[in-house]
């Protein structure tokens, strides 16, 4: 009886994952307002020294890959720091010194 687990030791299990999924979704969510506002930062500072914005490509993506839920929202906020980061390079490439 000793190899199975209790339900009390699996429901402690499940709660220390989730706790932990949280824990890294709330790291994600705090990392990604910290790239969201500096990259409307370094737009806002470096404006008056920056060539004109030229338009982009838009690069569409295909069908965005089914994830499990927690999965996609770790997805989402990936996407969106690496949006802000390509912001901050586009917006570094146009200084015009």
């Amino acid at each position: 009886m000793s190899n199975q687990k209790t339900a009390g030791q699996m429901l402690e299990k499940s709660i220390t994952q989730q706790t932990a999924s949280e824990d890294v979704i709330a790291k994600l969510e705090s990392l990604n307002m910290f790239a969201d506002s500096l990259a409307d930062r370094i737009d806002q500072r470096l404006r008056p020294v920056c060539l004109p914005v030229t338009p982009m490509e838009n690069n569409v993506e295909g069908a965005t890959r089914a994830y499990p839920p927690l999965l996609m929202e770790i997805n989402d906020k990936i996407t969106s720091i690496s949006n802000s980061l390509r912001l901050i390079e586009t917006t570094l490439d146009r200084v015009e010194l």
